[in-house]
């Protein structure tokens, strides 16, 4: 049941213990536990006892997201400029280039610098390959 809605899992210094949040549910629905694991069992026994209550009362269930991996962003003509001529310089598509921006920024570490240490820091931005994009709804 876990599985159907968008989860995130955070560390609570203060608590010293995990998180694990349901954002899609109004108010949203958390759990804590000492371990990654923990929190993830408890927020299924939160959702579950949740659930019934949706169902008790005849309120429809939140679904996922389903995000597409795909949205339309408007730069201004210097920066499209200043993209493209870093995106040739590296030889890789200006897509790569932001996707690889954007996952360093949020956190996700920078898909380049991953390629670099794996292939001995001599990896060049042109040597990452995207996956094709799934297609599901948005």
């Amino acid at each position: 049941m876990i599985g159907k809605y968008d989860i995130q899992l955070f560390w609570d210094r203060e608590d010293d213990d995990y998180i694990a949040v349901a954002s899609d549910f109004e108010g949203s629905v958390s759990a804590h536990g000492k371990t990654p694991h923990d929190a993830l069992r408890e927020l299924e026994v939160a959702i579950g006892l949740v659930e019934e209550i949706y169902d008790e009362e005849g309120w429809e269930l939140p679904t996922a997201h389903g995000y597409s991996g795909s949205f339309v962003l408007r730069v201004p003509r210097s920066l499209h400029a200043r993209l493209s001529r870093v995106a040739k310089g590296e030889g890789v598509s200006m897509n790569s280039l932001i996707v690889s921006y954007l996952s360093e920024r949020t956190g996700g570490g920078s898909v380049v610098a991953r390629l670099r240490g794996a292939m001995g820091g001599e990896a060049r931005v042109s040597e990452y390959r995207e996956y094709p994009e799934e297609k599901h709804g948005s």
